[in-house]
């Protein structure tokens, strides 16, 4: 973990170029203990801060090196001299057998040795980086971040923020969190040792009450998923007053049978513009279209599953006020779900107007017509002996099959 201090000063660059000058005079000013915080690295900052190229990838080399030879050492010591062994007539030294053994040591000895000598030069070298919650969090977006510590063997305080000013830095600030690092440690001890009077108290204690008040660890909550053990309620969670509704919302007035209502006291806010009929068309078909069909004529290919939806073409459906329609996927109709969750009233608005659109291009469809009642399979005539009328002699005497039929039965 690389070390913090407390004291410093922090100065914002916005641009890399700006950074990398200051970097430069920073250290030809002769300071030491500084860093730049940057979100991306800054090509040439290494040398315009002074750092010198890091030896640790040489510690890598050797480490590696060494893994090497003591896997290949090793393994020639077991097979050839400690515990030959005849492997299908192969020499005992067959040292491209060795290779995935020294292989794996290789990287094992580089790695791990690597990462402890970079944590134990780490904490002698790095220079002590400032708080986290002190560096202005542009640091990891857009904002280049130079700080000087105060371990720096020239440091005073005066002097290194008028320095920095002189850079061109931005938001220049002193960070020193030495009090405020003895105020938060003494409050930490404060809790620890309220907490130590409670927790020293044996499992199962009495609540602990002053005068007819108990404290708030002792008192009766609740849990909002479990039943309510006090007042009797399915769960603890509040339920909302009768009546109310959220911020911003309007509550749909008219119930399903309430049609006619709706048609009369609604009226549709969008204007009947290009735009508005385009977007209508963009839900119609994305979510009318699999029952109503692509005109509106009850042809989707869901009407095979579920009853056939009357077509929007017929003269009763013009006929409708605009609120009227709104009102149908608004509280639903028939096998037709209420479709209020699933869009809201500008959506529907727009389909409104589509549905109108189509019903200007479009002829008037027919009006649906209702199934005519199936005869009777035995007339009161069949009963009397007489063979009814069959549908060829009632179609002879121009009058349907059914009253010929009834009326044989009655003569």
């Amino acid at each position: 973990m690389m070390p913090t201090s407390t004291t410093g000063v922090l100065g914002d660059f916005y641009l890399p170029d700006d950074a990398l000058a200051a970097a430069a005079r920073v250290r030809d000013a002769g300071w030491t203990h500084f860093d730049m915080l940057t979100p991306f690295p800054v090509h040439g900052m290494e040398d315009a801060m002074g750092q010198k190229r890091s030896w640790i990838p040489w510690a890598t080399l050797g480490l590696a090196a060494f893994g090497i030879l003591f896997a290949q050492g090793f393994q020639n010591y077991v097979m050839v001299w400690d515990w030959p062994m005849n492997f299908g007539g192969k020499p005992n030294a067959s040292w491209p057998a060795f290779v995935p053994i020294t292989f794996e040591l290789m990287v094992l000895c580089a790695a791990i040795g690597s990462a402890i000598i970079a944590i134990i030069a780490g904490k002698k070298d790095t220079v002590p980086q400032p708080p986290p919650m002190q560096v202005n969090t542009g640091a990891t977006v857009d904002r280049f971040v130079l700080w000087i510590s105060a371990t720096d063997p020239k440091w005073q305080a005066d002097a290194a923020q008028t320095f920095v000013r002189s850079l061109g830095a931005g938001d220049v600030r002193l960070v020193n969190l030495e009090g405020l690092i003895v105020g938060l440690a003494g409050l930490a001890a404060a809790g620890v040792m309220t907490a130590a009077c409670d927790l020293g108290m044996p499992a199962g204690r009495a609540p602990h009450m002053e005068g007819n008040r108990l404290d708030m660890i002792d008192q009766p909550r609740l849990k909002p998923q479990r039943a309510d053990i006090f007042g009797g309620r399915a769960t603890g969670m509040m339920e909302s007053p009768v009546g109310a509704v959220a911020v911003d919302e309007t509550p749909y007035p008219y119930t399903q049978a309430q049609a006619t209502e709706a048609g009369l006291g609604l009226t549709n806010p969008l204007p009947h513009s290009p735009e508005v009929i385009a977007h209508g068309r963009f839900v119609w078909e994305n979510v009318c279209i699999t029952c109503h069909g692509p005109r509106g004529a009850g042809d989707g290919h869901l009407t095979s599953l579920f009853p056939k939806p009357p077509s929007l073409m017929t003269q009763r459906v013009r006929d409708w006020p605009d609120g009227e329609i709104f009102h149908r996927p608004m509280r639903g109709q028939g096998s037709m779900p209420s479709h209020a969750r699933q869009l809201d009233t500008r959506d529907i608005w727009s389909v409104v107007h589509y549905i109108r659109q189509m019903q200007s291009e479009e002829p008037v469809a027919p009006a649906a017509v209702a199934p005519a009642a199936a005869p009777a399979a035995t007339s009161t005539g069949a009963m009397a002996g007489q063979a009814p009328a069959t549908p060829s002699t009632a179609a002879t005497a121009g009058v349907p099959a059914v009253a010929s039929a009834k009326a044989g039965g009655r003569s």
